[in-house]
């Protein structure tokens, strides 16, 4: 995680803030598209709501940024940064036609325990 070395604490909590703000806006697709969100199987949705529960969990506390270990900041980084490299849409297929395969990815990213220690 090359963009938190020597940086201070203010620094780093200031780039996961937008980090976090982002993955949350980009997530949020597959919400919007709630008929076929409805179609995935219940695991698949708890995981999604759980994953995104923790998102918005840690966007709320960022006050408290100060108390999380070096650990929980780069986790919540890489969890970040795995939605990041998940392709929601492409030039031939938009969201909906690669929905199952999006969401497979992100309930693999949500079950990775990257936000494991963010208890709800």
């Amino acid at each position: 995680l090359a963009d938190f070395k020597k940086k201070s604490t203010e620094e780093v909590v200031g780039i996961l803030e937008k980090k976090v703000s982002a993955t949350i806006e980009r997530y949020q697709a597959i919400f919007d598209k709630k008929y076929l969100f409805k179609s995935l199987l219940g695991d698949s949705q708890r995981a999604l709501h759980r994953f995104a529960d923790q998102l918005n969990w840690v966007s709320d506390n960022f006050d408290k940024a100060d108390n999380w270990s070096k650990q929980q900041r780069d986790s919540i980084s890489w969890a970040c940064r795995c939605v990041g490299t998940v392709e929601f849409s492409t030039k031939d297929e938009p969201l909906v036609k690669r929905f199952r395969k999006v969401t497979k990815d992100l309930t693999s990213i949500a079950n990775g325990g990257y936000l494991d220690w963010i208890v709800l």
